[in-house]
């Protein structure tokens, strides 16, 4: 059975150390399950908002929103510059 790769890269082996780089980090597992991880827990992070939590509370969802924002912005980055801009758009 052949094996289909579901990231499928317009260039093989990159040229350029940085893009080199970010492939590996995006193609591995760990980086893979971190991501996963962290959709899981800003799933559950979002399910806590509530009318008339306290204040310390919705202050701490704020900055668990913020901290996943950031997070998935640059899980975005490293998937483009390790794939390129074109192909991650094509993948989305």
């Amino acid at each position: 059975m052949t094996e289909v790769s579901l990231n499928p890269l317009p260039e093989e082996n990159p040229k350029q150390c940085y893009k080199r780089t970010a492939l590996r980090i995006v193609e591995s597992k760990l980086f893979e399950h971190i991501i996963t991880t962290c959709v899981g827990i800003n799933l559950v992070a979002l399910c806590l908002e509530y009318y008339g939590s306290p204040p310390m509370f919705d202050y701490i969802l704020k900055m668990l929103n913020l901290f996943f924002v950031i997070a998935f912005l640059i899980e975005a980055l490293i998937k483009m510059l390790g794939w390129g801009v074109t192909h991650y758009f094509k993948m989305a």
